[in-house]
């Protein structure tokens, strides 16, 4: 999810970083639906599910608050109500060792305030369900976001996610996600 992954730009004396996305996915196998899926999902006795994807960035639009495309830069920095929106395609495991096929996806969209950073909202699709993410896109090079709910075989869910860049200086970094995840 572009929740917890590339700096979108430097813009003055902030870095803003996106970390994750989400946006439609298709898990081989039902790890999550059923069976077990290469190390995707371990199940807790707490009830408490752990995933881990190595998240590949696949796209990352800058709009204005009125729709239209522009590249942030110091002399032309995002405003109150701009927009960073990006994709990812997620492949169960880590950056050093995952799956050869991606299996997840994720769509992340961050509103820039008046002040602060910005507000992020992401979605990651598995396996015909949908878990529900917010956060903020900041500096640093690992980022957390609150599971808000989901669908399907996730409503219901909490937990959190934590995106970690694998180039904290780069500014399109892939990253490995962390999803704890509690169903009801």
């Amino acid at each position: 999810m572009m929740i917890g992954k590339r700096v979108c730009e430097s813009v003055g004396s902030k870095q803003f970083r996106c970390t994750m996305a989400v946006a439609s996915a298709v898990f081989v196998g039902a790890g999550l639906a059923g069976g077990s899926v290469a190390g995707a999902a371990t199940r807790r006795a707490s009830s408490v599910q752990v995933l881990h994807f190595f998240s590949e960035a696949q796209t990352m639009t800058f709009s204005t608050a009125a729709g239209k495309p522009f590249s942030p830069s110091k002399a032309n920095p995002p405003a109150a109500g701009d927009e960073i929106e990006s994709t990812d395609l997620d492949y169960v495991g880590n950056h050093l060792h995952h799956a050869a096929k991606w299996t997840v996806s994720d769509h992340l969209l961050c509103i820039f305030p008046a002040k602060g950073d910005p507000v992020c909202h992401a979605q990651i699709a598995i396996g015909g369900s949908m878990i529900l993410l917010r956060g903020l896109a900041t500096r640093a090079t690992s980022t957390p976001f609150v599971i808000t709910g989901g669908t399907g075989q996730f409503n219901g869910a909490t937990g959190s996610l934590v995106s970690v860049n694998i180039d904290p200086n780069s500014d399109s970094s892939d990253s490995d996600l962390t999803i704890k995840l509690r169903r009801p």
